[in-house]
């Protein structure tokens, strides 16, 4: 895998480094929505596209925050941060869809969600 290489190594440290300053791991977040505004409007069932490309960020995330002990201290230190931006993001994710957004989610084509 290219992440074990060292340009990979190179760019985990970079990744490892960006998260050190307090909050610094919530800059994580900016793919995960640049996914979801991009990809959420064309494909916006459940289990589409949009939701395979979201889950796979995540793996890889899990693979770098794995790769380096620097992430699980920020995280140790930052988690109180962390859970209060999951707080504020929640409502923000209803008021998106009050004005009829498309956001993930069981859509009427989805005979697994019924």
């Amino acid at each position: 895998m290219w992440l074990k290489r060292n340009a990979g190594q190179r760019t985990i440290d970079w990744l490892a480094r960006l998260g050190q300053p307090r909050g610094g791991l919530l800059l994580y977040i900016i793919p995960l929505v640049v996914i979801q505004l991009v990809l959420r409007p064309y494909f916006p069932d459940y289990g589409d596209w949009a939701d395979f490309v979201t889950m796979l960020a995540f793996i890889v995330y899990g693979y770098v925050l794995y790769a380096d002990e620097r992430f699980a201290h920020a995280i140790r230190r930052d988690w109180k941060l962390l859970t209060d931006s999951i707080v504020v993001a929640k409502p923000g994710k209803g008021m998106a869809a009050n004005r009829g957004w498309p956001l993930p989610g069981p859509s009427s084509k989805c005979t697994a969600a019924r």
